[in-house]
């Protein structure tokens, strides 16, 4: 008929772990009035630097060039944030794994971070071997990385930060 057989596995462990990871811990964090945004971050002068945009735009990359010059880690993948009612914005630091093209780790050099092993997509996972922080602090600058030719940067005071956030990220209450 034309058809090939399909056999399909399923993997409980696999599928709990996928929805732990993704929508409940996000309904979890907001309900904690925490967001979690895509992003990877280095501690730099004292505050986080990160780096936000769609997956494959380079944030794991450029965080690992920061710790290469000198920076401490913070987060990959996942950075989750607080926004005051004073204003100000903490992140948290995430776990120490950092995943890396393969390629942009050859650019960069792998001084200062452990191979842990390759994943199914390419990338290698990383740890930093030192330079890791591990208490919340504020987020200094956030910078949303895309696809095009146009380069732009624009500072900003913390508080404009805080409203813009706000308005970035506007979400129903969850009770």
């Amino acid at each position: 008929d034309g058809f090939a057989d399909l056999t399909y596995v399923y993997d409980a462990a696999a599928e709990i772990a996928a929805w732990v990871q993704g929508p409940a811990t996000v309904a979890v964090l907001y309900q904690r009035n925490l967001t979690p945004l895509h992003a990877s971050a280095v501690l730099v002068d004292g505050k986080i630097v990160a780096f936000l945009g769609p997956s494959r735009m380079g944030k794991s990359t450029l965080a690992a060039a920061c710790l290469a010059a000198g920076a401490r880690f913070v987060t990959d993948d996942v950075l989750v944030i607080y926004c005051g009612p004073e204003g100000g914005v903490l992140g948290f630091p995430g776990p120490t794994v950092l995943r890396l093209d393969s390629r942009a780790g050859q650019r960069i050099g792998w001084r200062g971070l452990q191979t842990l092993g390759a994943d199914h997509d390419g990338k290698v996972r990383v740890s930093p071997e030192q330079r890791v922080v591990t208490e919340p602090t504020r987020v200094g600058a956030l910078f949303l990385l895309g696809a095009g030719d146009d380069v732009a940067a624009e500072r900003v005071r913390e508080i404009t930060l805080l409203a813009r956030l706000r308005r970035l990220l506007q979400r129903p209450r969850l009770v």
